[in-house]
């Protein structure tokens, strides 16, 4: 409780993504609080309930329970205490109430708000020289203003008139000065209180967000007239800007970044190779394998940087400055007839290499059972570093390290020896900034945050693939980078396979999902629709049972021949909430007109009526 109270002080850098509360909202609000609780003016009631406010809210920043029923039942990931605006609200309220009694404290009151305000001060504990200069010039510069409208003499009854107004006189003209005092101190603090925010958080640039701008914007809308006949379809940039890029740019997207996010779904996409982790509120897209776009109905990405490498897999389509369209060669839709082997994948235990699981995933959802991708190992690898010490070290892309300064290097280097696509796959133990070359010349750069997989180029034989790492001073860790070549042939084989039978929609909203499908042959309906428990399937007008794909999304059990198909949404949450608020409303409006019944008093208006009349008499 203490360390909480201390982070009332300014001159201390923010919380942002952990850390304690931000309850910083000024010093002359702690003196201002400290006040009201000894104002005559204020009720006792209002003075405990504000106490026990405050003293709930702290408890709550301590006691993980209340911090996890505050937070709607969930353990936030980053950004902890996201209630504690509750509590600098309490303060600025009792602030306020001051305020508007300021004329009426004595000087006891100001100097006894003043030593709690100091109290405060040292509750922090990491204190320094800009914190005792920054609080202490504060603390006095508003004590003095609060101090002076009490430094005049009181007149005698001796004095006379005369004397009492000259010096009542003096009191107002120093109130009104000392308002002007605490005006113009308080504006100084919060100068200073948002440079040392702008300090500690520098912000983005202002002229690349979002990234591409009007280009961007321009293509997005190229694109959704390009498939204005297309009910639902998805697309993504090569590389995030944003968690929420498809949010900010108003399109379908599949990064999510959200408290919300389903831990199923962050577990499937991991599986797949995308940025994800199930101890994560969010899954990130980058440029990725073509097997993992399939089942994630991308048929479109946005390349921002006018960095555009051919390659099989898309076509690069339209070009708005820097901003390029690329079309997916091997789109699949919405829902499509997979093997009904796709049941039994088992994606919480995907294996740390995506490329092996990625090799079981479409064997078992084509049939297909020749492997879809191959490693890069042995005598096509080779790791080098620069003012860094490399430790034990393996063919298949492990080793360890440590480095001795700021900017050391570690290269592994690729020799690529047939015709393909190359991918890797990265899984680091520190969060590095890493770039991939090919030829000698750079695709791109990124900071690693999670193990994924990312696409690199066409190859041919003969072509180096590097990867450039970064390392920071005394950095000690861990790399495992693989990187695979795909199997062109067998990729076609499996993708026609799973585009002979897809589902035709006919209808699209958010809560409900129509179309047909000519199945041919029996089995399982995939789609990349993810499910919580709220999604129902009809089949042919009956009610059909929904099954899990990868723990995560809605699958059905087909057999051979034409299918209407149907998806709607109900959560009966919703209907539980609506019952809730409208009980509430109902009990509101009770209570206030239980409060604010008009009193009227027996007879009254009969006795203004006999006496207007009596009036009218008197006067004629």
């Amino acid at each position: 409780m203490k360390q909480v109270a201390g982070n009332m002080n300014g001159a201390i850098p923010p919380s942002f993504k952990e850390g304690l509360p931000n309850l910083y909202c000024g010093i002359l609000t702690n003196i201002l609080a400290f006040l009201f609780l000894t104002c005559k003016q204020v009720k006792l009631r209002d003075k405990i309930c504000t106490v026990c406010l405050l003293l709930f809210f702290n408890v709550s920043f301590i006691i993980r329970q209340l911090d996890y029923i505050w937070h709607g039942f969930h353990f936030t990931n980053m950004i902890p205490y996201r209630f504690s605006f509750l509590y600098s609200f309490v303060m600025l309220y009792m602030a306020y109430r001051a305020w508007l009694l300021r004329n009426r404290f004595k000087l006891w009151q100001i100097i006894f708000a003043l030593i709690l305000s100091v109290a405060i001060m040292l509750c922090y504990q990491e204190r320094d020289a800009a914190y005792w200069a920054y609080n202490g010039i504060f603390l006095l510069l508003y004590g003095a203003a609060m101090i002076y409208p009490h430094l005049y003499i009181m007149p005698q009854k001796s004095d006379g008139r005369e004397k009492f107004k000259t010096v009542n006189a003096a009191r107002k003209r120093r109130r009104i000065t000392s308002s002007y005092m605490l005006l113009g101190i308080a504006v100084a603090e919060l100068a200073l209180s948002l440079a040392n925010y702008g300090f500690n958080f520098t912000g983005t640039v202002v002229t690349d967000y979002p990234r591409g701008t009007q280009h961007t914007a321009s293509m997005i809308r190229y694109m959704k007239q390009r498939e204005r006949q297309n009910l639902f379809y998805r697309a993504e940039t090569t590389h995030s800007q944003t968690l929420n890029d498809g949010a900010l740019n108003s399109y379908n997207g599949i990064s999510t970044f959200t408290s919300s996010a389903n831990v199923n779904v962050t577990k499937f996409m991991a599986a797949l190779g995308y940025g994800a982790k199930d101890t994560y509120n969010r899954y990130c897209f980058e440029e990725s394998s073509p097997v993992a776009n399939l089942f994630l109905n991308l048929k479109y990405m946005l390349e921002r940087q006018d960095r555009v490498e051919e390659n099989r897999y898309f076509t690069d389509l339209h070009t708005y400055g820097k901003v390029h369209l690329l079309e997916n060669n091997a789109y699949l839709p919405l829902a499509f007839l997979s093997d009904a082997q796709l049941i039994n994948v088992d994606f919480s235990a995907a294996s740390a290499n995506s490329f092996y699981f990625q090799n079981e995933l479409l064997r078992a959802a084509s049939g297909v059972q020749e492997d879809v991708w191959s490693l890069l190992t042995g005598n096509q690898l080779s790791i080098s570093a620069t003012d860094v010490t490399l430790g034990t070290q393996t063919q298949t892309g492990y080793c360890s390290y440590s480095s001795s300064k700021d900017g050391g290097s570690i290269v592994y280097r690729y020799m690529v020896e047939e015709e393909g696509f190359v991918c890797i796959d990265l899984d680091l133990s520190q969060k590095n900034n890493f770039s991939v070359w090919k030829n000698g010349a750079q695709l791109y750069s990124e900071s690693y945050s999670v193990p994924q997989s990312l696409s690199v180029a066409d190859t041919l034989p003969g072509d180096i693939i590097e990867i450039h790492l970064t390392c920071k001073r005394n950095e000690k860790g861990s790399i495992t980078i693989h990187t695979a070549i795909l199997n062109d042939e067998v990729f076609q084989k499996a993708y026609k396979h799973l585009s002979n039978s897809v589902l035709e929609l006919t209808a699209f909203q958010n809560t409900r999902i129509e179309g047909s499908i000519q199945c041919n042959r029996d089995g399982v309906l995939y789609t990349s629709i993810p499910q919580n428990g709220n999604w129902a399937a009809m089949v042919d007008g009956k009610p059909a049972e929904t099954i899990l794909i990868g723990g995560a999304m809605v699958g059905l059990l087909l057999t051979e021949g034409y299918h209407d198909i149907s998806f709607v949404y109900r959560n009966p949450s919703f209907s539980l909430g609506l019952i809730i608020s409208l009980g509430c409303i109902a009990i509101f409006v009770s209570l206030y007109l239980w409060i604010h019944q008009p009193r009227r008093k027996a007879g009254k208006y009969e006795r203004r009526g006999m006496n207007n009349e009596k009036n009218r008499r008197r006067i004629s």
